[in-house]
């Protein structure tokens, strides 16, 4: 199973919001949640997917397929 798969619906959108580049408050306007709780969605990748910083949770959204740089996110 991908590491993916262990992740909550709020871990994984914030993956990908990362992986889109958007900033911590970005996230949190998007999502409608308090910055706090998406400091930690993202402390929690870090522990999920073995990663140390949030350019290898990006780079990890990337090449997991989590996100299409094609896309637009607004």
């Amino acid at each position: 199973m991908s590491k993916r798969g262990n992740l909550n619906p709020t871990e994984g959108n914030v993956l990908r919001l990362i992986g889109h580049g958007l900033s911590t408050k970005q996230i949190a306007a998007r999502l409608g949640l308090k910055s706090s709780t998406i400091d930690m969605a993202a402390r929690s990748l870090n522990k999920k997917l073995g990663t140390t910083s949030r350019t290898q949770v990006a780079l990890y959204a990337v090449r997991s397929g989590a996100v299409n740089l094609d896309e637009v996110t607004l």
